[in-house]
């Protein structure tokens, strides 16, 4: 298999999470009138994919470890395929929620795999200019998978949406048939069951590496909380229409672009994982003061403009912390980092659903409320990732 092919099942593996979310996002008000069901639960349709997405990704690495890449993810892209031709002819918001349980149970498997790929095939001073571009890859999703389902929802219907999935999905599969080689030339030999207790300990013993599952998960959780709710807050209550608010959506995408640009620009100039991660927090920080200005003054361009400033430090935190957590368990590296994803996506729909109650008081509270909290968070992640290399600098 070419380095160019690589990178294209590469990028579309890591575009399956962003995808089967964003895609919907402008029919989510539409889902909500023809599902007859309000905002609080319309969201459990997010969070059961999250929640499924994250069992996928604390188990596919470590699977993959044992078994192969490629075996792992053939098996779960099949689930992923046969949710999405489900849902496709789903008009029942209990089944649907099932059904994305099972889908982000399959499609969950390409964040993690697709990662220790980058791990088995590139050497490490090239590992993290392979996840920025990842993460330029993952942010085409948000800027283009909107566009697409506002015009599946305006001209056709919300279930539309899934046949695009599921095309996507036969692709990749067809690629991991027919043209991609096991990159895992080192099968590990240790029985996962009764390893999970002793790594989990072993993951989460170490300071720096709770520093760096804090800063890639509520980095998650403030982007998360922002596409799962501001389509009523744009749609319901500033009037935008659907395709309006996808080219929003487009707008924003474009900040962890150039974020995730920059990161490979602070690299070639041999920054620090730690002095990036730190503009990166900075950035956040100024996005949310003005994001919180905008919310209670109902300026909506100053609120897309703080988003697009929060995106920016996402797009240099995510890459540069995942690198950074990878270093430091070069053993069983699919179970640490299927358990750094697992945190990840458990506290993004987790924080999403919870956030559905305050949206419930008013559109837009809870959003602003999480995004805030998150940010909160990522400074003390960073204090963690800062006060441990201080010490071990100083030693």
């Amino acid at each position: 298999m070419n380095d160019r092919l690589l990178n294209v099942l590469l990028i579309l593996l890591v575009c399956i999470p962003m995808t089967s979310t964003d895609i919907i996002v402008p029919a989510l008000p539409l889902m909500v009138s023809e599902l007859k069901t309000n905002i609080s639960t319309i969201e459990l349709v997010i969070s059961a994919y999250m929640l499924g997405f994250s069992i996928s990704m604390l188990t596919t690495g470590t699977l993959s470890d044992i078994y192969g890449r490629r075996v792992v993810l053939i098996y779960t892209m099949l689930i992923y395929i046969l949710a999405c031709l489900l849902i496709a002819f789903c008009h029942n918001i209990l089944v649907l929620v099932i059904l994305r349980f099972f889908q982000g149970l399959g499609g969950g498997s390409g964040t993690v795999v697709g990662r220790l790929i980058i791990k088995d095939y590139f050497p490490q001073n090239k590992q993290i200019n392979m996840m920025s571009t990842l993460s330029t890859g993952m942010a085409l999703a948000p800027a283009v998978a909107p566009q697409i389902g506002a015009l599946c929802s305006k001209y056709l219907n919300w279930q539309s949406c899934f046949f695009i999935t599921f095309m996507l999905g036969c692709f990749i599969l067809w690629i991991l048939i027919f043209k991609f080689k096991e990159t895992n030339l080192n099968l590990s030999v240790i029985n996962p069951i009764k390893q999970l207790p002793k790594s989990f300990i072993l993951a989460f013993n170490s300071k720096e590496f709770i520093g760096f599952t804090l800063l890639i998960g509520f980095a998650w959780c403030a982007y998360f909380n922002f596409i799962g709710s501001s389509s009523f807050l744009f749609q319901n209550v500033y009037l935008f229409s659907a395709n309006q608010y996808a080219l929003v959506i487009g707008v924003v995408t474009i900040g962890y672009l150039l974020g995730t640009s920059f990161t490979r620009v602070l690299n070639s100039r041999h920054y620090t994982i730690k002095s990036t991660i730190k503009i990166g927090v900075a950035s956040c920080c100024g996005g949310g003061i003005f994001f919180l200005i905008a919310y209670l003054q109902s300026y909506i361009s100053l609120l897309i403009a703080a988003m697009f400033i929060i995106r920016f430090g996402i797009g240099l935190i995510m890459p540069s912390s995942q690198v950074g957590a990878m270093q430091f368990h070069p053993t069983n590296t699919g179970w640490y980092m299927g358990c750094l994803f697992f945190v990840e996506f458990i506290l993004g729909g987790g924080t999403l659903y919870l956030a559905g109650f305050l949206e419930l008081i008013k559109i837009g509270l809870g959003m602003t409320v999480s995004i805030l909290s998150s940010i909160t968070v990522l400074l003390f992640g960073f204090y963690l990732v800062r006060n441990i290399n201080h010490e071990r600098s100083s030693a």
